[in-house]
This record gives C-alpha cells, structure tokens and sequence, in this order.
C-alpha cells in the first residue's frame, strides 16, 4: 500500500495529469481527442499520460466502437485501493473550497504555461493538490508518516533508528513533511503529525494517507 499511495500522489504532482483531471472534473467521459482539447494539451502528450494513468487506476477507459473514452476512476474506500477522485474532484469543481486556508498569494508549483491554460481559481486548486502530494510522493517519507502516527510522535533520532535510515535522509524527508504543513517538531525534540493541517485539502488528504496505510 506505501507503493500505491506513493504512486498516485506522484501522479497528482504533475502538471499535465492535473490538466487532464480537470479536464474530466466532475465526472466527465471524453474521448482523448476532445480531453487533449479541453486540457489545452497536444494529442500526443494526452495518449501519452492516459496509458500510466488508467494502468494506475485514475481514470478508467472504454472503448466504443472506434472511439475510446475516458474517466475518472472512482476507488474512494476500495479494498487495497487508493485514489482519492472524491477529495479531488471538490477541489477541482470548486476551488475556493481547496482555498480554504491556503495563505499563499501566488502559484508556488505550476508553470506559466499551465496557469494560462486554466482559470485563475483553478490553477490555485492545482496549485493546492500539487502542494501537497508532494508529501507523499516518496515511499520512505510514508514511513515516516506511518512511524509518527503509530507512536503519537517520535525524536529524529528515534525515526532513523526505527527506520534504518541516515540522519541526511531522516531529516530530509522530516523537512518535506514540516514545509507542506504535515508535521513539526515539539520540546524537546519530538517530531508529530500536525492534527489539522492548512489548507482543507492537505488536511483531507492526511487523513485518507492514514487510512490507507492502516
């Protein structure tokens, strides 16, 4: 499971799939050619991220004669699945909800390129979802968030030593989680999940981490 959520949050911290989600959002099926078109993407680079995209189980694919549409996947409490569309799709289809707490002014994550493709809102919302996938993006950071929420809280020293990892490694991915808002450090030294994390969408989306890692 530590894999499968790594992967479908690396998925969720890419521009292009972001334009291709909000292409679908809310519940959209497209054929590819009309998805490339409203995604304000080449034909190519669409075909080319809908393959990895329904291997994963984002978006799932049926076929109709000699046309192929595309939607999102909908996985949300499957067994040994994780694919958050439902916490996703809010944000997508309204963003001032992924904005909710959100105290940055200006895009962080997104290219110019993309921001200009989308509106203003929406690009915020990517913004937001893109922020904080990264988190989680890394299988090795996911067991530190999985350590941290089994014991309530542990020292750096504790987490390499439970974790067999080097202090540049610990505190490497100990920094990931602390500038997305996941976790920060206590007197004296102990290092916990933040209960509730800004904005609304990094906070929905620790929660579902959580429960997909048990």
């Amino acid at each position: 499971m530590l894999e499968a959520v790594a992967t479908v949050c690396r998925a969720l911290a890419c521009e292009q799939n972001l334009l291709i989600l909000h292409a679908l959002c809310p519940d959209r099926e497209l054929a590819s050619g009309k998805l490339a078109e409203r995604a304000v993407l080449p034909p190519a680079q669409v075909s080319d991220r809908l393959g990895p995209l329904a291997a994963r189980g984002i978006v799932q694919r049926r076929r109709s004669g000699a046309h192929v549409y595309y939607r999102p996947a909908d996985h949300d409490g499957g067994p040994r699945r994780f694919w958050p569309w439902g916490l996703v799709r809010q944000s997508l289809a309204d963003p001032s909800v992924a904005a909710v707490g959100w105290e940055h002014d200006r895009i962080l994550h997104l290219s110019a390129e993309t921001v200009k493709k989308v509106p203003a809102a929406a690009a915020t919302a990517m913004d937001i979802i893109f922020d904080a996938a990264t988190a989680f993006a890394n299988v090795r950071r996911l067991q530190v968030v999985k350590l941290l929420q089994q014991k309530g809280g542990c020292s750096a020293a504790g987490i390499q030593q439970g974790l067999k990892m080097s202090p540049p490694a610990c505190w490497r991915h100990l920094g990931k989680l602390k500038r997305r808002g996941y976790a920060r450090q206590e007197p004296p030294g102990t290092w916990v999940l933040v209960a509730h994390p800004k904005p609304r969408f990094h906070r929905g989306l620790l929660k579902q981490v959580i429960e997909a890692l048990g």
